[in-house]
């Protein structure tokens, strides 16, 4: 990611906190330190453009927390540029902050002059000259509209939408920006589709007329749709120079951005690119809504990918969500969703996970098994162990009692006792001395007083299997 998008985003940060939060001492500090560290790997040139803030020539999305800010005390205090330097001193950086911060005045002498004197050494300020500017304006006004196709197109039609259209239709203007975004689209051209959709987001962020905003929402809506934001979300693996660009516009189409995130964490080819995603996503305000929903996608492997991001962030009601899978037909979503069930220590999260346990797939009831082996708490043992009961399957068996062990509780230790008697009943045929083994292997995870006693009592066992094993357990 381009360090200049960084240092622009926290020198704004800092310019609207000393004006909006004067107060807020510690978070004021908090980003002057980090711009301290910025600058020790680049220099960054701030101005502005069509009244948008500028880092280096690359446009700062306006949807950033103080860009706006920083773009209008610029302008509004005849600032043509400011350059934070390689090794910026903090004192000079604060002192500058505060000016800029300062009540915008028309008279712009004032505040020039002490910018002249605050900035020295590591900080240059290019101010306007107020003659110039005036002249500057009237140009600007009488300038001709650019060519359909030009870079300029955008923001000037999107500019004279915001006034109202200038005795044009406004409608047209939205159209032919929507279009332009497709257009880019369909022709592989990421970068400018993005250029495009940043200039509407900008434009959509000044729009005050009711009516003029609804077109701005409009024209979003047209474009949240899944062939037009995947490209924008491989943007952060393909070009990470432009990640802040692309995080705006997906933060502007909420779970939609979210959606194609996913889809692209999905496709991950490496374990980089996968944390790359899951970094994203943790930015994206709408993430924990967006993954309760993809739920009851029809893919199954986004049903899975959904119940793996519900179980690393674990949303309010992301439990009850994933109870409403695990009668799900496909045998690998049920699996995921009570494996994404055990990050949930809940009552209703245990109840559900329960459920599984006589699920007719047997990958299914072990990965519930594996689920409440992680709690301590309630009926986990006596659950496990009633189930047990009923359970046919060697494999399942052998799970759910290292499952008591790792409980330990002593209604787990009781059930585990059971189990490895030389006449216990839970296994009648010759399979049962491997699982008794097992069961002595889980007394000895268990680790308590009743566990060791029941060790003890092994340890002349007929079974040799049995026997050693109880003895390596007792001498650890």
């Amino acid at each position: 990611m381009d360090d200049s998008f960084n240092l622009a985003r926290h020198a704004a940060r800092l310019v609207s906190l000393l004006m909006r939060q004067p107060e807020a001492i510690d978070q004021q500090k908090l980003e002057l330190r980090t711009l301290v560290l910025k600058t020790k790997e680049g220099t960054v040139r701030l101005s502005t453009k069509e009244g948008q803030l500028v880092a280096n020539g690359l446009l700062v999305p306006t949807v950033l927390a103080g860009v706006r800010d920083l773009a209008d005390q610029l302008i509004g205090h005849g600032v043509e540029s400011i350059e934070i330097n390689q090794g910026m001193s903090p004192g000079e950086m604060l002192s500058v902050a505060r000016i800029l911060a300062a009540p915008i005045d028309a008279d712009w002498k004032a505040i020039h002059d002490r910018l002249r004197a605050a900035s020295a050494t590591t900080i240059s300020v290019s101010l306007r000259d107020p003659v110039a500017e005036a002249a500057e304006g009237t140009a600007e006004q009488a300038a001709p509209e650019p060519l359909p196709g030009s870079m300029e197109r955008i923001p000037f039609i999107l500019s004279r939408a915001n006034r109202g259209g200038d005795g044009h239709p406004i409608v047209p203007h939205f159209e032919e920006t929507a279009f332009a975004v497709e257009q880019a689209t369909r022709e592989g051209r990421t970068n400018a589709a993005m250029t495009v959709f940043g200039h509407l987001l900008v434009h959509e962020g000044e729009a005050t007329d009711p009516e003029v905003r609804r077109h701005f929402v409009l024209s979003v809506r047209r474009l949240t749709k899944p062939w037009l934001l995947q490209p924008i979300a491989r943007v952060f693996i393909d070009d990470p120079g432009r990640a802040e660009e692309a995080l705006a516009i997906l933060i502007r189409c909420g779970t939609d951005g979210v959606d194609s995130v996913v889809d692209q964490l999905g496709r991950a080819a490496t374990g980089k690119q996968r944390e790359t995603y899951i970094a994203v996503l943790d930015q994206l305000p709408s993430t924990d809504e967006a993954i309760i929903a993809m739920l009851a996608d029809v893919r199954p492997h986004m049903m899975r990918l959904a119940a793996e991001q519900i179980a690393r962030r674990r949303p309010i009601d992301g439990d009850r969500a994933l109870a409403d899978q695990l009668i799900n037909q496909d045998a690998r979503v049920r699996r995921a969703a009570a494996r994404a069930l055990g990050a949930y220590d809940t009552q209703f999260s245990t109840d559900a996970i329960a459920r599984v346990l006589d699920d007719l797939v047997i990958e299914v009831r072990l990965e519930a098994v594996a689920a409440l082996a992680n709690r301590r708490g309630g009926k986990v043992g006596d659950i496990i162990g009633r189930a047990m009961d009923a359970e046919e399957d060697v494999e399942v068996q052998a799970g759910m009692l290292a499952a008591l062990g790792k409980i330990g509780t002593a209604e787990a230790v009781a059930k585990l006792a059971k189990a490895a008697e030389p006449n216990s009943r839970l296994f009648a045929s010759r399979k049962g001395a491997s699982l008794r083994v097992a069961a002595v292997r889980a007394l000895a995870r268990a680790h308590t007083p009743g566990a060791l006693s029941a060790l003890k009592s092994l340890m002349t066992d007929k079974e040799r299997e049995v026997r050693d094993a109880a003895i390596r357990a007792v001498g650890r």
